[in-house]
């Protein structure tokens, strides 16, 4: 499935290059991208080592083809010490059409971002998941087609998600519609999604009341979790059966750069507490298989999740403590940061992660703290 992705990506990035000559002197390339060095600090684990160095180098070349049509390369180079494990990946490869002054269309890989959520996200049907210890990983993003229309405060979007499968056929791939408004002072969005036996629908809202915003976001999905039990069996949610996620959330600014932000997620399909100490027990009779959970993956029914920020703390230093709390289990991560930016193209990040809870609950069954520092510089 990877080298699939990574073909796919290849061939994007290559048609992506093959504009830059069919135009000669009308096309303009711009080239970006940052240099990051970090260390990685955690607790003893059986799978991970105690010290990491991480480095990554991330390009973005931006083409401008004709007035209405350009293209954009995201390519990220990694290499991890000691794991001596090296990636090549291609975040995204997309190119843009201004179909006329309403109507917009880009093909290719692409970050998909539909709903109101900051930490989850119910409605985004084909958007990539995010890492609960690191809100600020990009993860590559979809191949998709994706065509804009509007007209007045309203907007119409459709997604088509081709199958990995080359043999496989239209009635395979994946289908998503959104349809979003302006009421007053609130944005609402109707959206729904398919792709072979499965299906969601929802909606969700975003409406300013002074300096406070308050959202929502409410889907309904057929079944997809596993849970594995110590005889090696795994269980799936039904896939005809329907399950709500839904979210609601506050975010406020304050004076002196403050600003705080609450969010709470319910998830229909998570397990239940007997699934979750069954599926525990075999983790703890194997754990060496345990890279088989989706770790940080909203496994359970209740979270929550608070995020703190302050910009200019003191000059050029900016804080930021995030928190997700597992309500079922009462585990819980809680990550303060530290940005210091050095000049125009430096900037120094210091975080720590702590998780908390017993050694049978989702965020306290790996490790008890991470520390790692970075180092960007971008040009």
């Amino acid at each position: 499935m990877e080298k699939k992705k990574l073909a796919v990506g290849l061939i994007l990035s290559g048609l992506l290059l093959a504009l830059v000559p069919s135009v000669g002197q009308a096309a303009g390339v711009s080239f970006s991208g940052n240099l990051e060095n970090g260390i990685t600090v955690s607790s003893p684990d059986v799978l991970v080592p105690q010290t990491c160095f991480n480095n990554q180098l991330n390009l973005k070349m931006e083409i401008n083809a004709a007035e209405k049509q350009t293209g954009t390369v995201l390519l990220q180079y990694k290499y991890t010490v000691p794991s001596d494990i090296t990636q090549l990946i291609i975040n995204q490869a997309y190119l843009d059409w201004q179909l006329s002054p309403n109507s917009f269309l880009r093909t290719g890989r692409q970050k998909i971002s539909w709903g109101t959520g900051f930490a989850w996200n119910p409605t985004n049907y084909i958007g990539a998941d995010k890492n609960r210890a690191d809100l600020t990983t990009e993860f590559p993003g979809v191949d998709a087609l994706n065509y804009e229309v509007s007209w007045g405060e309203s907007a119409a979007t459709l997604l088509i998600k081709p199958d990995s499968d080359s043999n496989s056929r239209l009635n395979n791939w994946g289908y998503a519609f959104k349809y979003g408004f302006r009421v007053l002072h609130s944005d609402i969005s109707l959206t729904c999604f398919h792709q072979e036996d499965a299906g969601a629908f929802g909606a969700d809202l975003a409406a300013a009341v002074g300096s406070w915003t308050v959202y929502t976001e409410l889907a309904a999905k057929t079944g997809r979790m596993v849970y594995i039990d110590p005889d090696l069996n795994k269980t799936n949610r039904p896939g005809d059966q329907y399950y709500i996620h839904g979210i609601v959330g506050v975010q406020g600014l304050f004076s002196n750069n403050w600003m705080a932000q609450l969010e709470y997620y319910y998830n229909q399909e998570g397990w239940t507490g007997q699934e979750a100490a069954v599926h525990q027990s075999y983790l703890m009779d194997y754990p060496l298989a345990s890279d088989m959970a989706n770790y940080f993956a909203d496994l359970r029914q209740h979270y929550l999740f608070i995020m703190v920020r302050k910009g200019n703390l003191v000059e050029d230093v900016s804080f930021t403590c995030c928190g997700f709390w597992n309500m079922d289990d009462q585990s819980y991560i809680l990550s303060p940061a530290i940005d210091y930016q050095l000049g125009q193209n430096a900037r120094v990040t210091l975080m720590v992660n702590c998780y908390g809870g017993d050694s049978s609950s989702e965020f306290g069954s790996r490790f008890n703290y991470q520390v790692s520092g970075k180092m960007t510089l971008s040009f």
